[in-house]
């Protein structure tokens, strides 16, 4: 991160404030793709970031499979980042009956 510097009218204030802002390497979008497995189940694929600016297209995904079919599973093996916001609504959607990938665990990742 970089400071960005004061406008020359807000120099030598007593009270500065330094902001920093954060330089994507990648843009911050999801992909949504449905991959019909069986006629009752359906699999999301889902490739990016997923942001709280992106649940409620997750959530109406989601929505929209469940009417189509009785299972559905998310595939996450391509999510690069899940913010807060996302992991609460991944918590609802398994609640619901959502189901995850088991693909999502790769065979070297800590967390099985």
């Amino acid at each position: 991160m970089r400071p960005i510097p004061l406008p020359s009218h807000l120099r030598g204030t007593p009270v500065a404030l330094t902001l920093r802002v954060r330089v994507l390497t990648e843009p911050d979008m999801l992909r949504i793709s449905s991959i019909a497995v069986q006629p009752d189940a359906i699999t999301l694929k889902l490739e990016g970031k997923l942001l709280e600016a992106w649940c409620g297209e997750l959530r109406s995904a989601c929505q929209l499979a469940r009417e189509q079919a009785s299972h559905v599973t998310l595939d996450l093996m391509d999510v690069s980042f899940i913010d807060a916001a996302g992991l609460d609504l991944l918590r609802t959607l398994l609640h619901r009956g959502i189901t995850i990938s088991r693909r999502w665990f790769r065979p070297t990742d800590p967390f099985r």
